[in-house]
């Protein structure tokens, strides 16, 4: 029900993520990287975009929190839109007044997701948070014992050129990551 990997190793400067890439774009059930001797989990991090497929892996880590009594932290990270492709800095963002309006539409929106979820009892915290999601998910791992998150399963051509939270945690972590696939709108774990 669960395929377990140890650490990636980078492999030269062109890295796609390997063995773990490769299992989680064909793997049906969750992949768990471990990249460090296993301890006890009693905080998980669960980054979320509100897609279902993240809001699938919340549920999912609910449920793994409330059967071994974790705390669960549910964060979103906001992404500036940038300019980029008409500037070259990557600092180039739209006027402020427009930038601060999505900021406050998208945490308005995820406090209102986070309200409604149903938690069952789990201890648990949100955080909204400004960055790239997964630069924002590798900042907080020192704080987690688990991340969990879901991903799409783009595999080849669109999974290196759309890239993918789920791929630069699993590169990236020093903490284990628990990553679920979803197919046929459910996770099988």
């Amino acid at each position: 029900d669960l395929v377990v990997l140890g650490p990636h190793a980078k492999h030269g400067r062109l890295d796609f993520g390997g063995t773990a890439r490769g299992v989680l774009a064909h793997a049906v059930h969750g992949v768990w990287v471990q990249p460090e001797r296993p301890k006890l989990v009693k905080r998980i991090l669960v980054p979320v975009d509100l897609s279902e497929t993240s809001l699938a892996a919340l549920r999912l880590a609910r449920d793994l929190a409330e059967r071994i009594d974790a705390k669960l932290t549910a964060m979103q990270a906001f992404l500036p839109p940038t300019l980029g492709a008409m500037f070259p800095s990557s600092e180039a963002v739209g006027p402020g007044y427009v930038v601060e309006h999505l900021l406050r539409a998208e945490r308005d929106q995820f406090e209102a997701a986070m309200s409604a979820f149903e938690w069952r009892g789990v201890a648990h915290t949100t955080r909204f948070e400004q960055g790239e999601p997964a630069d924002v998910a590798l900042e907080l791992q020192g704080e987690h014992d688990l991340i969990v998150l879901g991903t799409h399963g783009r595999t080849g051509l669109s999974a290196a050129l759309l890239g993918s939270v789920a791929q630069a945690v699993l590169r990236s972590s020093k903490t284990p990551v628990l990553a679920l696939r979803q197919a046929k709108g459910t996770y099988l774990i």
